[in-house]
């Protein structure tokens, strides 16, 4: 657990392979829980784990890894969960004193392929494997790892159909057949990553943001862009008040300034803060993006890291950007 205080933190507590938490926990500190966090099963491998969530897979990797390099990685959100996918590729380095056994030799004494991406992990069995030209190469049409091909030094994986909620960033990456073992980290964008946390983990990026002054008193103008993910995506921003942050001012919106727009779409059309100023927004859930305009403000001009602040129901995040 990660606490500061007595504020939680929040983040990705999954257990990843190797974890000395697993199979390391209490088993009188969960009598009367059945399920971990996610629903699944709170005992796996006999012996519960430690922390909120227990480790689901069923396979114990060698202790020595060779570290990958990734070359290509591309992560899409479906529109319903369940359809999310991602293509990954890479290098590993190659043995060529030949100490170490061949890909080909690995594969002949394994009985399946392990691949581990973020949130997701699936086994694929050897004899599935078709062999040409020094590639070894899995296809399929169903959901999960969908392709794989494995050769000397490089690697190529695409995955469909997955639920990647939660995606972390970095990504933890591992590939595994017997004693042949590879595996690194892939980064992703704030951006990128944003989506895969909706009904996850509250969560605010800004990607673009300006600031005009006017030429008169009061008529300064804040323009900001971004990507936000919500745990709670059952908030209703018509009830709700909203608050903007920016630079420690804040421009209070009051309940019912956003009017809905379809399911998860709300726009608010210049309706004066608190404060002072006029606001005009669109929060839109189902492409997990926003965008405030507010004018007719003492605003002032920043400069340098600025902090960007968004406050409705138990929402309640701010991201920097830097301004020239």
């Amino acid at each position: 657990m990660h606490w500061k205080g007595k504020t939680w933190i929040e983040g990705d507590y999954h257990l990843l392979v190797g974890s000395p938490c697993v199979d390391a926990g209490d088993p009188n500190a969960i009598a009367g829980y059945d399920t971990d966090l996610d629903g699944n099963a709170r005992v796996v491998h006999g012996v519960v784990d430690m922390g909120a969530y227990e480790y689901p897979y069923d396979y114990s990797l060698p202790e020595e890894s060779l570290t990958i390099s990734i070359a290509k990685l591309k992560i899409e959100k479906g529109k319903k969960q369940g359809t999310d996918s991602f293509t990954l590729a890479g290098k590993y380095p190659v043995d060529l004193s030949g100490a170490s056994p061949s890909l080909a030799g690995y594969l002949e004494d394994a009985n399946d392929v392990y691949i581990h991406f973020g949130p997701y992990a699936q086994r694929i069995g050897t004899g599935e494997l078709a062999a040409k030209n020094g590639r070894f190469i899995y296809k399929s049409k169903n959901g999960g790892i969908q392709y794989l091909r494995l050769q000397e030094g490089v690697f190529l994986v695409k995955g469909i159909g997955l639920d990647l909620t939660g995606l972390p960033s970095p990504v933890p990456v591992e590939i595994a057949a017997g004693d042949f073992y590879i595996r690194g980290e892939a980064e992703i964008g704030a951006g990128e990553r944003v989506p895969f946390m909706n009904a996850y983990a509250d969560t605010l990026e800004v990607t673009k943001a300006k600031v005009q002054a006017g030429r008169k008193a009061n008529s300064d103008r804040l323009t900001v862009e971004g990507k936000l993910a919500v745990e709670d995506s059952s908030v209703d921003l018509t009830g709700e008040e909203v608050v903007i942050g920016w630079a420690g001012q804040t421009f209070t919106l009051p309940a019912g300034s956003f009017g809905g727009k379809g399911a998860g779409k709300y726009v608010c059309k210049k309706a004066e803060a608190t404060e002072g100023g006029v606001v005009s927004a669109v929060i839109d859930w189902n492409h997990s993006t926003f965008k405030m305009v507010v004018k007719d403000a003492a605003i002032g001009v920043q400069s340098g890291a600025v902090e960007f602040g968004l406050v409705f129901g138990s929402f309640e995040e701010t991201a920097g950007i830097m301004l020239p």
